[in-house]
């Protein structure tokens, strides 16, 4: 039995009782509280409000442990094939085995009580998206770099899981996930790694409250995955990269307001060839350089938004996008953008943008922010 498959049975038969038992204890007593066991909820719903911080229902399974000290970088697998360029990124690799990994897609909060988050800077794609009420939440694409520190890791949505782990052929990365997720993630064909149940590669970050101590080490992941027998390299098309366009529209910022109290600006810096992040009339800061988070690439997605009945808490319900079939997008490098569309088919198909003509829309070489909206009519473009 795999290290997974026993978490999950130690879960499944001792619910909401472990957080306050040891798991041998909850054993034993298996047989006499088969009845509650049944009723019980048996996984995490992280729960918050706006006006409260938020706080975790039960303790985890596994308690994490205590930060690691720094550690060499591990020697990625001997690849099948390598390639001269990050997929994702289009940027020359010095070591293009780490591309043969398998991508992890990292589950990292944006709550304005996380903040600031780490690691986002390694990251060769973020999506960003509507978690639920007017709250988002990252999704970090990991894979031509290694970050010692990403997050705070927090439970996982039905965007991962209907669509983003897919999409790239990743592993799931998040601590934990509603009760109705949880077996739609256990009945997926992407490997999981949740925190929540003990997976390897997760730590209690010092100087942090729960729930925003959970982080975990790429390193660690991907020891994991080779360990499990999930390690392959995606198989995804790479985006299109060109190092130069001639568009007509230019635009010095891109503002998108999910809410009154939530929006993020990108700030064009001519000199550095990039997009600074704000956040709420701040720098968006990133923890581990002290510096704000940048993106050489923000493209703006369209898609389909709907309420769901999965609680979240306190009454917040979970949103179901739609990132199946197509619908328009933006997308802004150089200080420019051009407006298209964007096309993906089927699960197992990288998403791609479009122009009026069918061509694909290169990306600048660089990293890529995907700012996922339910309307165009959020976006500002000056």
């Amino acid at each position: 039995m795999s290290k997974r498959n026993r978490h999950w049975l130690v879960v499944e038969a001792c619910g909401s009782e472990i957080g306050q038992r040891k798991a041998i204890l909850c054993a034993l007593a298996l047989l006499a509280a088969m009845s509650l066991v049944l009723a019980s909820n048996g996984c995490s719903v992280l729960r918050r409000s706006p006006a409260a911080t938020p706080t975790p229902t039960k303790t985890p399974v596994v308690a994490a442990a205590a930060e690691p000290t720094p550690t060499a970088t591990v020697v990625p697998p001997t690849p099948e094939r390598s390639y001269d360029r990050c997929p994702l990124t289009g940027i020359e690799m010095a070591d293009p085995s780490m591309a043969m990994r398998r991508p992890l897609d990292i589950k990292v909060d944006n709550y304005p009580g996380s903040r600031p988050p780490s690691g986002l800077h390694k990251a060769d794609v973020v999506f960003e998206h509507f978690a639920e009420g007017a709250i988002t939440r990252f999704s970090a694409i990991f894979l031509c770099q290694d970050q010692e520190r990403v997050g705070p890791v927090r439970s996982a949505r039905l965007i991962d899981v209907e669509h983003l782990a897919d999409m790239f052929d990743a592993v799931l990365v998040h601590y934990g996930a509603a009760n109705q997720v949880l077996p739609m993630i256990r009945a997926a064909s992407f490997p999981d790694m949740d925190g929540y149940f003990g997976a390897g590669g997760f730590f209690n970050a010092s100087g942090r409250v729960s729930p925003f101590n959970k982080y975990c080490d790429t390193n660690a992941l991907w020891e994991t995955v080779e360990e499990e027998g999930w390690q392959r390299p995606a198989d995804r098309p790479a985006f299109p990269f060109s190092d130069s366009v001639d568009w007509d529209h230019h635009a010095a910022e891109v503002k998108v307001e999910y809410a009154p109290q939530n929006w993020v600006l990108w700030e064009f810096d001519a000199d550095g060839g990039l997009y600074r992040r704000y956040a709420d009339d701040e720098l968006h800061i990133e923890e581990t350089t002290d510096e704000a988070l940048t993106a050489i690439n923000v493209v703006v997605l369209q898609a389909k938004h709907a309420k769901t009945d999965i609680d979240e808490g306190y009454g917040s319900f979970s949103v179901r996008i739609d990132l199946l079939g197509q619908g328009p997008a933006m997308v802004f490098r150089d200080g420019m953008y051009a407006e298209g569309t964007w096309v993906r088919q089927s699960q197992a198909e990288l998403i791609r943008i479009l122009d009026q003509s069918g061509n694909d829309i290169p990306f600048q070489p660089g990293n890529v922010w995907v700012q996922v909206v339910p309307d165009l009519d959020i976006v500002e473009a000056s």
